[in-house]
Order: structure tokens, then C-alpha cells, then sequence
């Protein structure tokens, strides 16, 4: 959907007429017409349109706005540069050899929906392109662009610098560059096979060197009811910790993340349905696992994940981060260390917005634990209201007990959380 606003605002600039742009107003009045003919919605400019000839024709304009509903722009652009081939004008075709979009913002919805409105600006386009003025765009530059949305749980992405080729106005389409994702940037390659009917398209994140890549391909129907999405992911890279601290600046994982990683799995997206994320195939340092991940975009966005592993090394994954040395002795003592320890978990999770309900779902067959054998290991937590419920932790112990712990994390003054357990465990085998 993001295409069709780079492209269709150009392509009305040149096809309202060359001739009109002696009348700046005039111009404005047709464009507008136009726009709204082929997007439903309606375009303001609020600056001049001049036409410059140094050396070649380039038409420039700006700011201007495109309406999505009232008070809430859709997209808007500090200035428009459209370069113009100057032979091709004289046989009533206007080519457009190069755009350049000065800070431009474009604004979406953020459901799973906005991703099928394409079919509908599709048909308008090509209506619009038969009855009107022929336009071909070699390249689209980008300059300081946002990709925002109404959503306040999605963060935007800013500093979007690239270069779009285009077929056609309806695609296909090649979008090289990069984008500023906190202090660091990230390349971008994306491509996609156009608007409308079903449409493949691929989009490939290289994160700043020694920390990773992420690929997302896979295939756009808008043809079935609802329209869906489904795509392949796969990520991997050399520091999980650091991956995610570019993805996300206001995540902190623990230091004992900073191992190599892999991930796979299809993602399935429905309008009105939920997200999900099946057949996961996750690999951090030594542990391998699988499982799934659904996504409730409402007004609070949930989040569930179900994770299982054959085998589960804590002590690879460094345990001590949530362990510590002083958990041998009284039951007094593991709550004052699991306090702190399970306090750093809060602050961690603390990082998601307040709306936000996340559920893990946890299991090993077998699992390690300073040096010791672990077997049917069980965890349940959720995160919502910045309250941590621990709805179970539990693990057959060598010797055949059992140790369990059930309770909350609830975050209180000065940053030290409160915590309220329960546990059921063997003190024997846990003193030794």
C-alpha cells in the first residue's frame, strides 16, 4: 500500500498537464480532482508548483498532504521533485526520469488489514492510467522518510533513505536502501510483484555487520475472503542480545544472550484474524527448540508463545544470571536471590508497552542445571498490567522430587519489585 503513494502523487502531478502550470491554482484545483479520482481521498497542497528548467524540465512542489481521515493525514511530503525526460513531452508523453521525495510520511492503520487496501487503489490506478495522461517512472529516491502508524503500540521507522524502481505504476516494484532503527542503520532490500490478486514479495534486513540478517518472502492474496498473507522468516546472526537491541532499542536481554541464534518459521496473517507464527525452529547457542507464537492485535495487543525442547541447557544459556550462588541454603535465601533475580526478568518485560499481555509457554523434556539432571521442566508466566504471574515453574529433580514455584513479580517504589511466592520443593537435593 506504501507504493501506491509514492507513485501515484507524481504520476497526477505530470498527467493534470504541463500547460497548466502556469497557473499555479488552476493546477492545484485539477490536481486535487485527480488525486481523489484515483485514491478516494483528498490531496493539499499547500505550497507552490513551479516548473524549473536547469538543465533539464523538473516540476516541484510542496508541502502536501494526503487525507485519510479528517485531522489524520495518510501521507505527506515536505517537497516533490519530479524530473522530467524533456523530448518524450513533445509527443504529449511525460516520463518521469527521476522523483525525489523530500522527507516524506506515510501513516497507516497497523492492523492486517491495511495490507489488502492495494486491490481497490489498484483498479482505481488503472482506470485512471487508461483514460488519462501516459507516464512512465524510471526511479523513485527517498530521502529522511517515516513509515508511522495510528497505532501507539507500533513504533515507527524513521530515517528511511532508498532507491524504488517500478515497472509500472501498479508494480512491479525493487526498494534499495536503508533505515535508522535507534542509532544504527539497517539495509533494505524489498521486493514485490505489484497491487492487487495475488502478489509475491520478499523483504531482507542487514543488520550493522557481526549482528545478523532477517528474511521475510512470501505471498500477498487479496483475491480469497478475507485476504491473507503467508511468508517464510528466517533470521540468524552471531549475538541474539545485540540483534535485538537494534531491533528494538528499549530491549535490554540479559549478557548471557549474547550467543549465536537461528530462527525459522511461516508467518500467516488474515484480515480480522489473528497473526501467527507456526512450525518455529529456534536455535540459541547449543539449545535447539520448536513450537508457536499468536499474535490479538486489539485495543490490547496480546501476545502468545508456545516453545518446547527436547533438551534445554540452562547452564549454557547461563543460569547463574537467574540462579545465583546463594541459592543454596534456606527457603529465605531463594526468595531474596529469586527477588532479584526474577526483579531483572520485570524490569526487562517492563520495556513492552503498558497495553501489552504476553504469555510464555515454556517446556523441556530434559534440561541441565549446575551440572545436574532435569527432567519434565514446566513454565508458564504472563506479563500484563506490569504484573508478572508465574502460573507455574516446575521440574522433576534427580533424585525423583519435585520442586515447583508459583506466584507474582509486581513492580513497586524505587524500582524494587515486590514478589509473592509459592514453593514446593526439596530442600535436601537442592542443598547439595
Amino acid at each position: 500500500m506504501v507504493l501506491w503513494l509514492v507513485l501515484v502523487i507524481p504520476f497526477i502531478l505530470v498527467g493534470g498537464g504541463i500547460p497548466g502550470l502556469m497557473d499555479g491554482n488552476r493546477y492545484k484545483e485539477t490536481l486535487s480532482a485527480m488525486v481523489h479520482h484515483a485514491t478516494g481521498r483528498t490531496l493539499t497542497v499547500n505550497g507552490a508548483v513551479r516548473l524549473e528548467l536547469r538543465p533539464w524540465p523538473v516540476v516541484v512542489t510542496g508541502p502536501v498532504r494526503l487525507e485519510d481521515v479528517p485531522g489524520a493525514p495518510l501521507a505527506e511530503a515536505e517537497e516533490i521533485r519530479l524530473h522530467l525526460a524533456p523530448w518524450p513531452l513533445l509527443r504529449g508523453e511525460a516520463i518521469v526520469a527521476h522523483v525525489v521525495l523530500r522527507q516524506p510520511v506515510v501513516r497507516l492503520a497497523g492492523g492486517v488489514d491495511d495490507l489488502f487496501a492495494g486491490r481497490l487503489v489498484a483498479d482505481r490506478l488503472a482506470l485512471s492510467t487508461e483514460a488519462g495522461f501516459r507516464l512512465a517512472i524510471e526511479a523513485v529516491q527517498i530521502e529522511n522518510g517515516v513509515l508511522a502508524f495510528h497505532d501507539p503500540l507500533l513504533p515507527p521507522f524513521k530515517g528511511i533513505d532508498g532507491t524504488l524502481i517500478a515497472e509500472a505504476l501498479t508494480g512491479s516494484y525493487v526498494l534499495t536502501g536503508s533505515l535508522r532503527l535507534g542509532e544504527e542503520r539497517v539495509g533494505v532490500s524489498w521486493k514485490a510483484g505489484g497491487l492487487g490478486n495475488d502478489q509475491a514479495f520478499s523483504l531482507d534486513l542487514t543488520l550493522p555487520e557481526g549482528v545478523g540478517t532477517l528474511t521475510l518472502a512470501g505471498l500477498v492474496s487479496t483475491l480469497g475472503n478475507p485476504p491473507s498473507v503467508r511468508a517464510q522468516i528466517k533470521g540468524t546472526g552471531p549475538d541474539l542480545a545485540r540483534a535485538a537491541r537494534v531491533l528494538d532499542p528499549t530491549v535490554s536481554l540479559p549478557a548471557s544472550l549474547h550467543q549465536p541464534f537461528r530462527l525459522e518459521g511461516t508467518l500467516a496473517a488474515k484480515a480480522g484474524h489473528p497473526v501467527t507464527l507456526e512450525d518455529i525452529v529456534m536455535q540459541l547457542g547449543t539449545t535447539t527448540g520448536g513450537g508457536r507464537a499468536v499474535l490479538y492485535p486489539a485495543d490490547r495487543m496480546e501476545i502468545k508463545i508456545e516453545l518446547a525442547f527436547p533438551y534445554l541447557d540452562l547452564d549454557g544459556l547461563g543460569e547463574a544470571a537467574l540462579f545465583p550462588a546463594q541459592t543454596k541454603g534456606p527457603v529465605s535465601t531463594w526468595v531474596g536471590t529469586w527477588s532479584r533475580a526474577w526483579g531483572g526478568m520485570t524490569a526487562l518485560l517492563s520495556g513492552l508497552p503498558q497495553e501489552t499481555m504476553l504469555t510464555l509457554v515454556l517446556s523441556a523434556a530434559e534440561s541441565t542445571l549446575r551440572g545436574r539432571k532435569l527432567h519434565d521442566v514446566q513454565v508458564n508466566l504472563t506479563f500484563v498490567d506490569r504484573k508478572l504471574a508465574i502460573n507455574q515453574i516446575s521440574a522433576s529433580l534427580p533424585r525423583g522430587g519435585m520442586a515447583a514455584v508459583f506466584g507474582f513479580l509486581t513492580p513497586a517504589q524505587e524500582d524494587r519489585p515486590r514478589i509473592d511466592l509459592t514453593l514446593e520443593l526439596d530442600g535436601s537435593e537442592l542443598a547439595e
